[in-house]
């Protein structure tokens, strides 16, 4: 069933689930969970995500192992749907990325840093654990040693998503962390004015293309699996904004964007700004060349 369908059937599934009282069909329902739990389990056991999974603490395992049987990735995706996206998203890195990105993954890998006398940047890619229920990766940005802005996201299926790509990215979460706002101007100021919530959409952008992948999707904030109602207008969740200001074109559920750092737009930018905006974009592509070049290392020999 395609995402379009998804809303109204969701809706009427789980309002019936409440009502029914078969004992017979609750126990059905169970046993189905089960057993695709357990198929699911026994793959990621299996699968070079293992040495991952021995080295994280009981609870995010437990995260890891669950994560579907909950609101994940998107607030409109059915069980079987949810299974499907988090099992192709493991087969996917273990089919694509060798032993030595999952033996780093989770203290953190060094996609990106930059630093000077004052100050340090840094961008580390790593198993998430607050965030989980918004993806199976974590991007974070650290300025002089604070965490202040995260990304998370999965590899999704194209055709689930009603898109004509065989592999995609799906965004399911951006956001700063507390009290870090000023953190994130300064930051900002001192990475040639590229904000920390673009250098992190520029680092994905950087992988996906390491990984050949030629689209990222970025969740409307109305379907973030921890916004509800009118809650997703409020300012303080600019998820639709941060995907507009990465060129992203909007569609029913999601902001497509390309691949690219950057589009050219020189000629619409007022002569008082063309020099600084011009520069602004070519320290983009320096950065995603420079994640390019160092992710390229845990691409695996058989892909």
């Amino acid at each position: 069933m395609l995402i379009s369908n998804k809303l109204e059937v969701n809706n009427a599934i789980w309002l019936s689930l409440t009502k029914w009282k078969n004992r017979t069909l609750r126990i059905g329902i169970r046993v189905y969970y089960f057993y695709q739990f357990s198929v699911f389990y026994r793959k990621l056991c299996a699968s070079k995500f293992s040495v991952v999974l021995n080295e994280v603490t009981p609870s995010v395992r437990k995260k890891i192992k669950r994560k579907f049987s909950f609101p994940y990735l998107t607030s409109f995706l059915l069980l079987e749907h949810r299974i499907n996206i988090y099992s192709r998203h493991y087969d996917f890195i273990d089919k694509n990325l060798n032993d030595n990105f999952f033996i780093h993954l989770n203290k953190g890998i060094v996609v990106w840093e930059l630093e000077s006398e004052c100050d340090a940047h840094q961008i580390l890619l790593k198993v998430p654990e607050k965030t989980s229920s918004e993806g199976d990766l974590l991007l974070e940005y650290h300025f002089n040693k604070n965490l202040i802005y995260q990304l998370t996201f999965s590899f999704v299926d194209g055709k689930l998503m009603e898109m004509n790509d065989e592999q995609m990215i799906l965004i399911g979460g951006s956001q700063g962390l507390r009290g870090s706002s000023e953190l994130i101007r300064a930051a900002s100021k001192k990475n040639n004015e590229i904000c920390p919530a673009t250098a992190l959409v520029i680092a994905l952008k950087a992988i996906t293309q390491a990984l050949d992948i030629k689209t990222i999707l970025g969740l409307k904030a109305q379907y973030h699996v921890s916004i509800k109602g009118s809650s997703a207008t409020k300012g303080h969740y600019g998820y639709d904004d941060l995907w507009v200001k990465n060129y992203g074109e909007e569609s029913p559920f999601f902001y497509v964007m390309p691949t690219s750092a950057s589009k050219d737009g020189s000629e619409s930018v007022s002569g008082n700004h063309h020099s600084r905006t011009r520069r602004r974009r070519r320290k983009k592509e320096e950065m995603m060349n420079i994640i390019l070049n160092g992710f390229i290392k845990y691409i695996s020999d058989d892909k």
